[in-house]
């Protein structure tokens, strides 16, 4: 693992020495790790640029069907529009 410094406002820093302290978690590292990943894999939109870029370099070596196949799958994220609209983000 690599270590990286983050200053958070004292109510972030209260909140999780309050997992800490319940248990929830072993430190605030653990728990600011867990809570990163679990947003990275809710929110894979956000990583799409470089993969995007290629596929659509390889794109041109695909049949349009492959490519429309990939395309898709490389654009799915883990909810659906229609949830992402439910939560008021599609707005």
């Amino acid at each position: 693992m690599q270590l990286i410094h983050v200053k958070v406002e004292r109510e972030i820093s209260d909140r999780l020495e309050h997992l800490v302290k319940s248990k929830i978690y072993k430190n605030k590292s653990e728990a600011v790790r867990e809570m990163l990943e679990k947003h990275m894999e809710e929110h894979p939109e956000l990583f799409t640029g470089d993969d995007l870029k290629k596929l659509l370099e390889e794109g041109e070596m695909m049949s349009e069907k492959e490519f429309e196949e990939r395309m898709a799958e490389g654009l799915k994220g883990p909810k659906s529009a229609a949830e992402i609209v439910s939560e008021g983000r599609g707005s």
